[in-house]
């Protein structure tokens, strides 16, 4: 056997002791998880609530979003021909 087939066969014993070792040592770090407590009220609301009305209270949710999204676009566009004047003759009359 050469001496670099002696090096590669002995690098890879040693490899594969370390990682032997490693796998068989207790865990170098505390084997305890720590929830947020944002994480934990929503896994408890979850758990107090049926599927259906989990996803009747989400759709709640949704459509005030949408609403108020609504109605940020409204007042935005009545804004609109404030900021940018329309040149004589334009038709400009906002998306709604």
């Amino acid at each position: 056997m050469g001496l670099r087939a002696f090096h590669r066969r002995h690098s890879d014993e040693l490899k594969l002791k370390f990682t032997r070792d490693a796998l068989l040592k207790s865990a170098p770090f505390p084997e305890t998880s720590v929830i947020d407590d944002d994480v934990e009220s929503a896994l408890q609301w979850q758990h107090e609530r049926s599927a259906m009305q989990a996803m009747q209270e989400r759709e709640m949710v949704v459509s005030e979003f949408e609403e108020e999204a609504r109605w940020l676009r409204r007042a935005r566009i009545m804004q609109l021909p404030l900021a940018f004047s329309c040149r004589p003759g334009c038709s400009f009359q906002g998306i709604w």
